[in-house]
């Protein structure tokens, strides 16, 4: 069970204001701050797009015995409720804080109020500009731990919240493949194909001059770009996506749905629910965990991967990975895997195989 995250010791500094009949409670960090709400609020909701988050609150109410807390994962919150009060804690996308905060708009009574917690390195500063817009009243609360708290009023008008309006869309080509691509805020590679995965892409049309057969999965698979292009170039292959995030989960199911492709998506935290084998795993992997970055993650990938890799029956089978040159993921893939090519180089990133 994790310490209390600054933003956490912030609200615990506040608990007070929690105290009230039904409590949101909206991407919560993964600690242990659930266990001190539960003694204030008297019914509570943990809803969460971070499957991780979703197991630890899960874990952490287990413990706490006489108060139940209802549990819910999804890319947005839909459920025929109502809440006096919502903690949202702000994410690393002002965009992705906008879809957030509409959502739980949709949610709250007329008289409730939303309390936003965030760093203040990643912008939570910056909420009365970003909902000047909005017909609410927006005070700030506390600040330590440099950290900040604020309250935000119910809107004077409720709107229905409509998630399929948050889909962007845009379209890319690559090695004479065009593809649409939709995302949710806050997915990775939502408005443009980021530089690496087309690297990496790229890479694998001039590695594979044939169509691949067999598994293959896309690990962080965030709009489902590699997931999409990898399912129209090779059609007897079979695709599974999967990530962290019920928001790239959804943009990945949708991008994959708009255009016929078939494809396995689901949520795991790192490979934690992956149950079989594949014949290649594909990946862009992450290394930001909100606005701090983590290296820990892809190296526990890394690790990981090799378990799930069919016993080699072909040289080209294995691990592809797109990283910054300057990440020392070589040294780990070796001690795995036993070597680490590097195929493709730039003065930005590398793709390497295993």
């Amino acid at each position: 069970m994790s310490p209390l995250s600054n933003p956490s010791q912030l609200i615990v500094r506040n608990i007070d204001l929690l105290e009230v009949e039904q409590l949101l409670i909206f991407n919560a960090f993964t600690d242990n701050l659930l266990t001190t709400v539960c003694q204030h609020a008297k019914c509570i909701t943990a809803f969460t797009s971070n499957f991780a988050s979703y197991q630890n609150a899960q874990k952490v109410c287990a413990t706490t015995s006489n108060h139940t807390v209802n549990h819910h994962i999804g890319p947005w919150y839909n459920e025929a409720q109502t809440f006096d009060a919502a903690l949202l804690f702000f994410p690393k996308s002002k965009k992705e804080f906008l879809f957030n905060i509409e959502n739980i708009f949709a949610q709250l009574k007329s008289d409730g109020v939303v309390y936003v917690v965030g760093d203040n390195k990643g912008g939570v500063k910056s909420l009365p500009k970003l909902l000047k817009e909005y017909t609410v009243s927006v005070d700030k609360i506390d600040s330590a731990r440099h950290c900040s708290l604020f309250a935000i009023s119910a809107p004077k008008e409720k709107q229905a919240f409509e998630p399929e309006d948050w889909f962007s869309k845009y379209s890319f080509n690559v090695a004479n493949t065009e593809l649409d691509i939709y995302a949710l805020p806050g997915v990775f590679s939502q408005t443009e194909l980021d530089e690496g995965t087309k690297l990496l892409l790229e890479t694998l049309a001039t590695e594979h001059k044939t169509p691949l057969s067999g598994k293959i999965l896309d690990f962080g698979c965030g709009a489902g770009v590699i997931s999409a292009w990898l399912a129209k170039n090779n059609p007897k292959a079979q695709v599974t996506a999967v990530d962290v995030s019920a928001l790239a989960v959804a943009s990945t199911q949708k991008t994959l749905m708009e255009q016929g492709l078939d494809g396995e998506v689901f949520l795991s935290d790192g490979l934690s629910e992956i149950t079989q084998n594949y014949h290649y795993i594909v990946s862009n992997p992450p290394f930001h965990d909100g606005v701090k970055t983590r290296y820990d993650m892809t190296e526990q990938f890394l690790r990981d991967a090799k378990s799930h890799l069919n016993s080699r029956t072909n040289k080209s089978h294995g691990l592809y990975i797109v990283a910054n040159s300057f990440l020392k993921y070589p040294p780990i893939i070796e001690k795995t895997f036993g070597q680490c090519l590097c195929i493709t180089k730039t003065k930005k990133f590398s793709i390497y195989q295993a």
